[in-house]
């Protein structure tokens, strides 16, 4: 298990917080990691982007921090977090959001 959110034991900066969604896994083949697409609702927004997983190393590195502003729920006292909806595979090196 890479991260989730019950885990206690931190073992990735994903764990024992608020639920998050990956929006994204992709492989990176030749940097050797695995790019990460997480998005939480979290009042300080910590978690939210693009991050590289180094499985070798077990290291992980935020490379894009995103925030994720409010979207008002009518009706509501609060809002929803905009979400990124797809995440596009790697070509030449390069992701689409």
């Amino acid at each position: 298990m890479l991260a989730s959110n019950v885990r206690r034991d931190r073992k990735s900066p994903l764990d024992d917080g608020t639920a998050f969604t990956i929006r994204g896994l992709i492989p990176d083949p030749p940097r050797h990691r695995l790019i990460v697409v997480v998005q939480r609702f979290e009042p300080k927004q910590e978690v939210n982007g693009i991050w590289e997983y180094q499985p070798a190393r077990g290291q992980w590195k935020q490379l894009v921090p995103m925030r994720l502003r409010l979207v008002a729920n009518e009706g509501t006292g609060y809002g929803s977090p905009e979400t990124v909806t797809s995440v596009s595979p790697a070509r030449n090196g390069q992701i689409s959001l």
